[in-house]
């Protein structure tokens, strides 16, 4: 069984979802209004910024956990 590859995957989708949803949240913010992102003061476009990057890190670790589960799978 290929325990691994199925849990970066599930981590890749819970970043992915959970940032998209705060992403969303600071969608509405002009680019440089004042605002908070984890207690520190940022604005808006930072703020955009920081959570696309984590979704973009979030999609690569779904698509590295799929990759794996696939040619694990046809190795096996």
């Amino acid at each position: 069984m290929n325990i691994s590859s199925i849990v970066i995957a599930v981590v890749g989708i819970v970043i992915t979802v959970f940032f998209t949803a705060s992403y969303n949240r600071y969608k509405d913010v002009f680019d440089y209004e004042k605002t908070f992102l984890w207690h520190r003061e940022m604005n808006g476009k930072q703020v955009r910024e920081i959570l696309k990057n984590i979704i973009i890190a979030g999609a690569w670790l779904i698509l590295i956990g799929a990759g794996f589960y696939i040619i694990i799978s046809v190795i096996s």
